[in-house]
């Protein structure tokens, strides 16, 4: 449960910084 909680923070850590490289 926790290895599934900390990718999903990662995922969203991944996007967030993506779109502040890149602004859609």
């Amino acid at each position: 449960m926790g290895i599934i909680w900390t990718d999903l923070l990662a995922a969203l850590a991944l996007v967030l910084v993506i779109e502040g490289m890149v602004p859609f």
